[in-house]
């Protein structure tokens, strides 16, 4: 999976986000911890962080943590309603794999995509899900 905004549950993502501060150069770096991400990860992605933003001369940078379901509305904006998060690493995705993904977030463009176990007890009335199956 190489598509921007595809993230996976066992891994860490750090994502700088470029722009303009009235007429200067800003950035926000967010780095996004999975839930099931270890500890090492996690720790790397925030000393990365810093690292980067330590690099940073005359832009006024901002560091941001975001953990895996919370999200920030300008976190998820980023990704315009297409982000979706896959369980485990990147490693042991199979696309050809059955799948479902629950659809999260209420409104464009906090709405994105967690993927849960395709098991029938997951499923509800008030939500919307996606199973996705090979052929």
């Amino acid at each position: 999976v190489e598509e921007l905004g595809h993230f996976f549950s066992g891994e860490s993502y750090i994502l700088p986000y470029k722009y303009r501060l009235g007429n200067r150069d800003a950035m926000l770096i967010h780095f996004w911890q999975g839930r099931d991400s270890s500890v090492t990860e996690k720790g790397t992605s925030a000393y990365v962080t810093v690292d980067m933003h330590s690099t940073q001369q005359r832009v006024e940078t901002r560091q941001e943590r975001v953990i895996q379901n919370k999200e920030s509305k300008h976190f998820l904006s980023l990704f315009k309603g297409r982000m979706i998060v896959h369980q485990g690493d990147h490693a042991s995705y199979d696309p050809e794999a059955v799948s479902m993904y629950h659809i999260a977030g209420s409104n464009y463009p906090a709405r994105h995509a967690i993927e849960i176990r395709p098991e029938a007890d997951h499923l509800n009335s008030r939500d919307c899900f996606i199973l996705q199956a090979p052929g």
